[in-house]
């Protein structure tokens, strides 16, 4: 898995966080695989929640780092599901099941997505969101997409391979974005090929944010990062910032990866 799966800091996470699973409703695509770490007590966690690239444990440097300081964090996994909706409500019952009625957001990619249409269908549930690499539809994932979407189960392993790393940064990366990249993505690869055909089906579902975010734009961060080289990244920002044009805006100066 790359230098920082064998490095201290992902060795003590593994150590002190426990991988936890749940089945939350009837599909048995609806387990949940998360890392809950922190004082029980703080009744409003942050719920960090993955790219189409990633797993639970990419947010492990941010989970050393914030409960210590005594917050309480909850890194999720994407279930096994083929849609947004789905999503939504499988994720509204884990939050039942674990007797949070209200969480702060954070999303990178499809999962700042998945953020922004769980606050439009549960409101009430989020306190504030944060994302990354923010989108307002799926059309930059569909348009990217090497395998036409019903061939998605008959294609390969190779060809799921290559679909999802188009889906990676490219050009030159410092080395430490690099080794998030390619920690991302082995974390993604061991959740087997079924996982990933899901992942590609729902980043290319017909999902379009129309809905209105009941969350006001103060609470709503954008976290910028500095170095984005895509004409498709560009264009989402814009896309994003004219939504949400009284959110706060934060930047990441050092390595803007998705992890």
């Amino acid at each position: 898995m790359g230098d920082l799966a064998e490095g201290l800091e992902y060795s003590n996470f593994r150590a002190w966080v426990p991988r936890r699973k749940v089945k939350v409703g009837r599909k048995i695509s609806e387990k949940w695989v998360y890392y809950d770490w922190g004082r029980r007590e703080n009744l409003e966690p942050l719920v960090c929640v993955h790219d189409l690239i990633g797993d639970g444990d990419v947010f492990f440097r941010q989970m050393l780092y914030l409960v210590p300081r005594g917050y309480r964090v909850i890194s999720v996994s994407l279930p096994e599901v083929e849609t947004f909706e789905e999503l939504v409500y499988s994720f509204e019952a884990l939050l039942r099941f674990l007797k949070t009625k209200r969480v702060h957001l954070y999303g990178a990619g499809l999962g700042a997505l998945f953020c922004l249409v769980f606050a439009a269908k549960f409101p009430e549930r989020v306190s504030s969101i944060a994302m990354t690499h923010a989108t307002l539809s799926v059309a930059e994932y569909r348009k990217r997409l090497l395998i036409y979407r019903p061939f998605l189960w008959v294609s390969t392993s190779g060809m799921v391979r290559e679909a999802l790393l188009e889906y990676c940064p490219c050009g030159l990366r410092n080395v430490r974005e690099a080794l998030a990249t390619e920690f991302a993505l082995n974390r993604t690869f061991s959740r087997g090929r079924r996982c990933t055909i899901r992942r590609l089906l729902l980043c290319t579902s017909p999902e379009k944010l129309n809905t209105r975010i009941r969350v006001p734009d103060d609470y709503i961060t954008l976290i910028d990062p500095l170095n984005v080289d895509r004409r498709s990244s560009l264009s989402n920002k814009a896309a994003v910032t004219r939504r949400f044009q009284g959110a706060r805006i934060a930047h990441i100066k050092v390595n803007s990866a998705r992890i």
